[in-house]
């Protein structure tokens, strides 16, 4: 509500403030707000405000300097923001009277949830992305289409609007050239790289995406320069890191604070324990997480569109989590891997070739989307099917090996399905298609009897062992968390009860997969579905004399491509490169 008596100051509107106009007051310092220059979003169910951090390690997050959070709006600051967006006055005695903008204006504001009028913010990048239809968004400042903010001080070249499929096996060649340091284990290894790398530079135009994983059997195999790299693709900066949570409430907090930040990437470093994380599990696949925030008994929704890697030596997954994670195994090859040294230093190189590495990353994107996104024939990768589709089908439409074959023996690894496994199969062995209560199970189960008892008795002991025999109720908690589901080609059933105890029945699966994610290689698909055109690569190696030695693969150039073929290596000596290992040698 504007005074009739005063002039507006340097074009802001002027607002009475006087009693019974709470509404209309606050309505027009909303408008006012709007109007300003103040930046200030909303964001699920908060207001928030971007900000650039100095570096800084907050309840174990580090954050690398300049990076771009938001931090949500308080009552001081937006006192002082709708203070310089409007004047505000009251009726004094004689005249009106300049005041500051009043507490129950600021208070109304902040608590309307869901009515809000400021822009909506999805999230925060840092270089040009595609939006979910495929267009490119290349222009700084708040995009009204996708609700994303884009801000850098990286001038960024023009993506193509129509790349062809030959200008995206030229940009893969770049992006390959930049990795092929990194001693990976597999074909697809290096996909899963390559797949981080676009993941990271869209994961905000796609609903989900899953974590990807960075391993090796020893430190310094170069896992978190990795991530790092794909950090400083996507921001210009190093990843924020957090560690390791000791407990499920601590992870909870580190990783919403993550969220609440709206951190574009984050890496879980140095995960050493066999990892099975609800949280992570809820946040890798839903939209939105909940939370209280710290020191506050309010609870706020945010959006989940931050792209999560993590890192570790021999890093086991478990449970839920396996079916998440996508892996990219390191594997030196040498008792001292910290003593290897990278061609170049890509803490340097990529700062300075940003622009064209960005450029790259999008135009493989984009030159899929406008061929159609073929799919590839791949199988269908659950709650993950828009990155299967786009991010994934577009390194295998350029020849590439699928990154999901990573995960077969990822699942192979864990825990709970290695444990479930050998329990169904003995307990089937000793009881076939009969039911049995726990009770039963353990009688039958010893070291003493048949080939079958004995296996049953140490899977039992797997599961259920304490002090030297087995727990019934823990035993019991186990098969109830896991009936109906099927491993080995069994699965395991509620058969009713008997003197009020449960009856368990193992049923073989007639023709029933091995691995509940069953990807196959692209090498084995006709030749009808799939032209390959491999650029070539270059890995390095160091001889037992000190020689640094390259493997130079080069493909043959066929007019009717088939699956992919690749001659055979051919070793040739490379230039020593004398760099200081504090700089170059990988972490």
């Amino acid at each position: 509500m504007a005074s009739p008596t005063q002039p507006t100051l340097q074009k802001r509107s002027t607002i009475l403030w006087e009693g019974g106009e709470l509404p209309a007051c606050v309505d027009a310092a909303e408008l006012a707000l709007i109007q300003s220059p103040t930046e200030i979003y909303q964001r699920g169910t908060l207001l928030v405000r971007p900000v650039v951090q100095s570096a800084m390690t907050v309840r174990g997050i580090r954050r690398p300097d300049g990076a771009l959070t938001l931090i949500p709006v308080d009552a001081a600051w937006l006192t002082e923001g709708l203070t310089r967006a409007a004047v505000w006055e009251r009726k004094g005695q004689k005249s009106y009277e300049r005041i500051n903008c009043p507490r129950p204006v600021v208070d109304a504001y902040l608590a309307r949830v869901g009515q809000w009028r400021v822009p909506v913010l999805t999230g925060i990048i840092e270089a040009p992305t595609l939006r979910p239809d495929g267009s490119i968004l290349d222009i700084q400042g708040y995009d009204d289409q996708t609700g994303l903010l884009f801000r850098s001080s990286t001038q960024f070249t023009p993506i193509a609007h129509q790349p062809s499929r030959t200008d995206a096996l030229a940009a893969l060649a770049k992006l390959r050239d930049v990795i092929q340091g990194f001693p990976f284990s597999e074909p697809h290894d290096e996909s899963v790289a390559l797949s981080a790398i676009l993941s990271g530079l869209i994961r905000r135009s796609i609903r989900s995406a899953p974590m990807h994983a960075f391993r090796a059997p020893k430190m310094a195999s170069g896992k978190s320069l990795l991530a790092d790299v794909v950090a400083l693709i996507a921001t210009g900066r190093r990843a924020a890191v957090i560690p390791p949570a000791p407990d499920t409430n601590e992870e909870r907090k580190r990783v919403f604070a993550v969220l609440l930040a709206g951190d574009p990437i984050a890496s879980v470093d140095n995960v050493e324990h066999v990892w099975n994380s609800d949280v992570m599990c809820s946040v890798l696949t839903q939209e939105t997480y909940q939370d209280r925030i710290l020191g506050a008994s309010k609870t706020v929704t945010v959006p989940t569109s931050t792209f999560w890697m993590c890192t570790g030596n021999n890093l086991t997954f478990k449970g839920d989590l396996t079916t998440r994670v996508l892996p990219s195994d390191l594997d030196p090859q040498t008792e001292r891997p910290e003593q290897r040294l990278f061609s170049r230093n890509l803490y340097e190189y990529i700062p300075e070739h940003r622009d064209e590495l960005v450029n790259a990353a999008l135009t493989i994107l984009r030159a899929h989307h406008t061929a159609g996104r073929p799919r590839m024939e791949l199988k269908p990768y659950g709650r993950f099917e828009e990155w299967s589709d786009w991010v994934r089908a577009s390194l295998v439409w350029l020849g590439m090996p699928d990154p999901c074959l990573s995960i077969a023996d990822m699942e192979d690894a864990d825990p709970i399905r290695q444990h479930l496994r050998s329990l169904l199969a003995a307990w089937h062995a000793v009881f076939g298609d009969k039911a049995a209560t726990v009770t039963e199970a353990i009688a039958q189960a010893t070291y003493e009897g048949s080939d079958a008892q004995y296996q049953l008795m140490d899977a039992l002991e797997e599961v259920a062992g304490e002090k030297g025999r087995i727990n019934q109720r823990i035993l019991g908690r186990f098969l109830s968390k896991y009936v109906r589901r099927i491993e080995g080609g069994f699965r395991l059933e509620n058969a009713g009860t008997y003197k009020h105890a449960t009856k368990w029945l193992v049923a073989r699966i007639p023709n029933s997969p091995q691995q509940s994610l069953d990807f196959t290689d692209v090498s084995s698909r006709p030749e009808s579905s799939v032209s390959f055109l491999i650029p070539p690569t270059r890995s390095q190696s160091i001889l037992p004399n000190g020689e640094p030695v390259g493997t130079l693969q080069t493909p043959p150039i066929d007019r009717n491509p088939s699956p992919a073929r690749v001659s055979s290596p051919v070793s040739f000596p490379l230039p020593v490169v004398c760099l200081p290992i504090e700089a170059h040698a990988p972490r």
